[in-house]
């Protein structure tokens, strides 16, 4: 070979050494840097996996304050309402009475005293009347066009005794008025000849009790003191050392008062309030022997 084939030979050689690159080795993940990205990854999904109860927390938080917003809007309209809208619930007093279409020749009553007459409505239908000293009880409940008892207000209602609903006397009511303003109440009856029965609300929580005043010089009778049954009228009489009694019968009346007794002519007198107006039985017989008394007709146990 040559001198100029040698020299060819080596450029060519060094030419192809110039062109050809050192691929480096790629460096080799450690079984500790394995670990730490693993770690790290599983630190990020932990993270995310914690966000979203923090969202579902806070949705539910929004959706009980909506909730309870709602509940508190409701329940503004429903005490507002009530305010506003009147109701036969209550105590009321008589104030007058006519027969409708002469309101000129109205009877005016007291509203104190022992002519004063309430009328008690009571939320869970029990009607309480209340003249002077004689209480009369009943139920009511309100009636559509047909007197059938429904739970809805209307503007009709019935007066019934406990256990006979289809016997009642039937009203039409009539209501003006709200909680803040006075309230009236007027109660119609009758169809030819419409009585009508107004009265105004009494802002007390009870009736007040109406009592005779006791006679000073009243001496007792030891044997007739105590309570007296007669289970065949269901009525029950009380006599008490201060001359005041206490007449029941069943769960319809209870008549308060005051007696006097007449040892010589054995007889018994009681003295009440009713209808605005002091009455009395008259001289009534009676009859005691042992836990034994008849009055009148009547024949009483005692307790």
């Amino acid at each position: 070979m040559d001198e100029f084939e040698k020299v060819n030979e080596t450029i060519e050689t060094v030419d192809i050494d110039n062109k050809t690159e050192e691929i480096e080795p790629l460096e080799e993940t450690t079984e500790a840097e394995t670990e730490s990205g693993t770690a790290l990854e599983a630190e990020e999904s932990a993270k995310a996996e914690t966000k979203k109860p923090f969202i579902l927390e806070r949705t539910i938080i929004k959706a009980a304050c909506i909730f309870l917003a709602a509940l508190v809007v409701f329940g503004c309209f429903v005490i507002v309402n009530n305010l506003m809208t009147p109701s036969v619930e209550g105590i009321w007093i008589l104030n007058r009475y006519y027969v409708k279409g002469s309101e000129n020749q109205a009877q005016k009553i007291e509203t104190t005293g022992k002519k004063a007459v309430y009328y008690n409505f009571t939320p869970d239908g029990d009607f309480i009347s209340v003249s002077g000293a004689v209480t009369q009880k009943a139920k009511w409940t309100y009636v559509d066009k047909d007197g059938k008892s429904v739970t809805e207000k209307t503007n009709q209602i019935m007066l019934y005794n406990k256990g006979n609903e289809t016997a009642g006397s039937q009203f039409k009511v009539n209501l003006e008025g709200n909680a803040f303003s006075d309230k009236k109440l007027s109660l119609e009856a009758g169809s030819e000849v419409t009585q009508v029965y107004e009265f105004v609300s009494y802002n007390g929580s009870e009736i007040p009790e109406y009592k005779m005043k006791a006679d000073k010089n009243f001496k007792a009778v030891s044997e007739l003191l105590g309570k007296w049954n007669d289970k065949t009228t269901q009525q029950k009489l009380t006599f008490n050392k201060d001359g005041s009694y206490v007449l029941e019968v069943g769960d319809s009346l209870v008549q308060k008062g005051n007696y006097t007794v007449d040892t010589k002519n054995k007889t018994i007198t009681l003295s009440f309030v009713g209808n605005g107006e002091e009455g009395n039985t008259g001289a009534l017989p009676y009859t005691l022997k042992g836990d034994k008394l008849t009055l009148v007709t009547y024949e009483f146990t005692k307790e």
